[in-house]
């Protein structure tokens, strides 16, 4: 199917490959797991296709991730997986198996792949699947409805939330785990099976045989927090909605230690880096790759120890706020001073919790550059979901002006701030199997239709960055955000 699109679609503000630096990259972001189904020659019968070749004659260039959720079952069951028995916390067996699949990866593909990425979201690993225990292996268990926003607010609501867990145990033990540790050991044992990787592929493979020289890095994550009020506590605790996402996994690949508020809030809860392990994990990346979404309301949530056991939702405490609410009136002096999200999108469906809110990406990429040292940055992800049918779908006008201005906002980054961003991923590329709401979210650039066959339509989206890739549109200077 064929999509002309009008001068009507364009949203005001345009934007063309040549308004970004020589090399810059465009692509989408997928996983084996949630796009491909059946992969051997067993299952599916795929040998190589036109395609395949095609696409390796046009010089697309992959970004291969080595782990995007999908942890073994067999490794699950023989030790835990992330989360090492106690008689090996300090030697993880999963760190070894990890740098012996990540061998056998850069082996393999080495000669076809320049960019390498060890681990998608490590934080929704660690607090979604052993913190509340909504995703694999599912230990832990949820506080409150405002913790469940806080947790769709870093991957679209679809992939995270919306299916009851099964009424089933854990795979190794038969308990719902302990929240208030459980979470920080899985972290750590992230980090370092990361940080091994990253030292093997610097040792033996960086170096590819044509005399280019290949990169590596990990995707971090983090719904950009705006303080709820001008207040100092409210302030403090927008900041440690960046320390308890973002800085948990940064920091400790800068400084090779966690941030402060994690060590006072979380205590000795929190597993300590020897320093061999410090300076093992310190500087392992090339590139940080960062995924972005939405924004929210950060506010204080004062300590609540009514609830007995420790749970890392409540360590960092602070409120998370999808939209404007009034806690109390002290804060109702401060009503005009906020930086208001802009209207939710998809008011009419259960994911409206996205909001069209660019100038967080700004702010979250100017925060990278200037706290952590100024990183080469890949946007790993993008998208505020989509689930239309097919109709409504091929017009989605709102969808390609959410992606229109978080370009914008990209091209201020880099030609105004000189944040080194070297691509774009969005999130992604067919509508996809996600993680716990099947095939009803449609985040794809293209429409499947799972009733006729699988047939594949191009969304509007697809149609728009097909051609705005290919024609000189211009910015103008009237939609530029600017940051002091």
């Amino acid at each position: 199917m064929e999509i002309p699109l009008s001068t009507a679609s364009r949203p005001p503000t345009g934007w063309l490959r040549g308004a970004f630096p020589e090399g810059f990259m465009f692509g989408t972001a997928t996983s084996a797991f949630q796009i491909e189904g059946a992969t051997t020659e067993k299952e599916s019968g795929r040998k190589p296709s036109v395609w395949d070749t095609f696409a390796k004659e046009e010089g697309i260039e992959p970004f291969v991730c080595l782990f995007h959720w999908d942890f073994p079952q067999a490794l699950e069951d023989e030790y835990g997986g992330f989360l090492p028995h106690r008689s090996c916390l300090h030697d993880p067996p999963v760190v070894k198996d990890f740098v012996d699949y990540a061998d056998f990866c850069f082996r393999t593909y080495g000669d076809r792949v320049k960019h390498w990425i060890t681990i998608c979201g490590p934080w929704s690993v660690a607090y979604s699947g052993y913190g509340v225990g909504t995703y694999a292996p599912g230990r832990g268990y949820s506080l409150s409805e405002n913790q469940r926003l806080l947790e769709m607010s870093v991957f679209p609501a679809s992939r995270h939330f919306s299916l009851l867990r099964l009424n089933t145990k854990p795979s190794y033990d038969l308990d719902l785990g302990d929240p208030g540790r459980e979470p920080y050991v899985v972290a750590k044992t992230q980090l370092l099976a990361h940080a091994a990787a990253v030292r093997l592929y610097r040792r033996k493979y960086k170096t590819l045989e044509n005399g280019e020289t290949g990169e590596i890095g990990i995707i971090l994550q983090q719904i950009w927090p705006i303080p709820y009020s001008q207040s100092k506590e409210d302030q403090n605790a927008a900041q440690r909605a960046k320390d308890f996402m973002l800085g948990w996994f940064m920091e400790p690949l800068i400084s090779g230690d966690y941030p402060k508020s994690m060590k006072a809030l979380v205590g000795c809860r929190l597993p300590k880096f020897t320093p061999q392990e410090s300076r093992m994990i310190k500087g392992t990346y090339d590139f940080i790759a960062l995924n972005y979404y939405t924004a929210n309301y950060y506010a204080m949530n004062a300590p609540d120890q009514s609830h007995g056991k420790p749970h890392v939702a409540r360590d960092s405490q602070v409120k998370s706020l999808s939209k404007f609410e009034l806690i109390n009136m002290s804060t109702l002096f401060h009503f005009f001073c906020y930086p208001i999200i802009s209207v939710m999108i998809l008011q009419d469906h259960e994911t409206s919790w996205i909001h069209e809110y660019p100038e967080g990406l700004l702010d979250y990429l100017l925060y990278v550059k200037n706290k952590y040292n100024d990183p080469k940055i890949y946007i790993s992800e993008n998208d505020p979901e989509s689930p239309l049918p097919l109709w409504e779908a091929l017009s989605d006008y709102i969808r390609v002006s959410y992606y229109n201005k978080h370009l914008s906002v990209l091209k201020t980054a880099i030609n105004k701030y000189d944040v080194k961003v070297k691509g774009y991923f969005t999130w992604t590329l067919l509508d996809d199997f996600e993680w716990d709401s099947s095939l009803a979210a449609r985040c794809g650039h293209f429409y499947v239709d799972y009733s006729d066959n699988f047939k594949r339509y191009p969304k509007l989206l697809a149609e728009w960055f097909k051609t705005h890739l290919q024609k000189p549109l211009h910015f103008p200077p009237s939609w530029t955000p600017d940051r002091k």
